[in-house]
């Protein structure tokens, strides 16, 4: 599990046009949950453009990018998708996926102009996009009887984490979150404290 409290990701999809020497570069970047939906986004692509020559693209998944890849498409080794993917990481996102759809314009470029045209497509598509951080962690709620709120501000110190917030009414609900890998230490702690109720928030 990752120690990191928040990822940073795209809220929103954008797109951006790069002409070189004739060729054309069309430059999408998304945010995405998973491989299935990666894969859902470059068919949509290439139903969109299936004229295209070449459709580039890398991606990061995970909170500290623990999967990645880059595909070429056609180009020569390293001369599209690795650029696109220095792009991803220079933004310091993950949970991203970025395409560069080339329409070739007859005239080469050299795996240096390459290079500079895919890198430079996707970073013009960043930004013009909007990010957003994300918590990784989940909250939940504790719902007592005002003569066990001691217990339930114990429960969440020994969760090592903080009180979000307090509510007061007929009875006291008290809001805390915690790391996905905190879970099971309290499904542990619940039968612990029984006169609790605890439960996952959904916002």
């Amino acid at each position: 599990m990752s120690d990191l409290m928040q990822y940073c990701t795209l809220k929103s999809g954008a797109q951006a046009e790069l002409k070189e020497k004739g060729s054309k570069f069309l430059a999408f970047v998304f945010p995405v949950v998973d491989e299935s939906d990666i894969k859902t986004k470059l068919l949509d692509l290439k139903t969109q453009y299936p004229d295209a020559t070449h459709h580039c693209y890398a991606w990061l998944l995970g909170a500290n990018r623990e999967r990645e890849r880059a595909n070429d498409d056609g180009e020569p080794n390293n001369s599209a998708g690795r650029p696109i993917l220095r792009q991803l990481y220079g933004a310091n996102l993950t949970n991203v996926l970025a395409v560069v759809v080339r329409y070739y314009g007859g005239t080469k470029l050299g795996v240096p102009g390459l290079i500079q045209a895919y890198g430079g497509a996707t970073k013009m598509a960043l930004e013009l996009s909007e990010t957003v951080e994300l918590d990784l962690r989940k909250t939940y709620t504790i719902e007592y009887e005002f003569q066990d709120e001691g217990l339930a501000f114990r429960l969440v110190r020994q969760l090592q984490t903080e009180p979000d917030r307090l509510e007061r009414g007929n009875a006291g609900i008290l809001y805390f979150r915690i790391p996905a890998d905190k879970e099971s230490e309290l499904e542990n702690w619940k039968e612990t404290y029984y006169q609790l109720k605890i439960e996952l928030w959904e916002e």
